[in-house]
């Protein structure tokens, strides 16, 4: 299974990043945090089973556009539970959530076994971007301010 936690060119390296992509590497899970930019970094999303999203050290709320590429692109998404996440996918069932290193590896094994539940979560977490977290919908919240 091709796991990825991908960094764009300008990513900063955050510290709960490294913890958590350390501690997988070092159960044995083959992580790759690679650094990409342009159509290398949706191709390398696309390519991937699980993309990992860990948002940064200060970020109190779920807000990260890797969120929205990652779903958008099909893909399973893997990420940290932040507060507000649950207002824009249904965990478990559109994206998978973990609390800590250890849950992560757990989560990561589990959807190594169940493909059909990983690819049956990445289509719903697709369809519910495509559908209410395009770039028009927040054109047309904005203009509603």
């Amino acid at each position: 299974m091709k796991v990825i936690c991908p960094m764009l060119l300008n990513s900063s390296v955050h510290k709960n990043r490294t913890e958590i992509i350390n501690h997988l590497i070092f159960r044995g899970i083959k992580v790759d945090t690679a650094h990409y930019w342009g159509k290398d970094y949706y191709k390398a999303i696309k390519d991937a089973d699980v993309v990992i999203n860990v948002h940064g050290d200060t970020v109190e709320e779920a807000c990260n556009l890797r969120l929205f590429q990652t779903t958008g692109i099909g893909t399973c998404l893997l990420t940290d539970n932040l507060p507000g996440l649950d207002k824009l996918f249904r965990t478990g069932m559109e994206v998978v959530v973990f609390q800590n290193k250890n849950d992560c590896y757990d989560k990561i094994k589990f959807l190594e076994e169940n493909p059909v539940v990983r690819e049956t979560i990445a289509l719903a977490g697709q369809s519910r971007t495509l559908k209410e977290h395009t770039t028009k919908k927040r054109w047309e919240e904005w203009n509603e301010i």
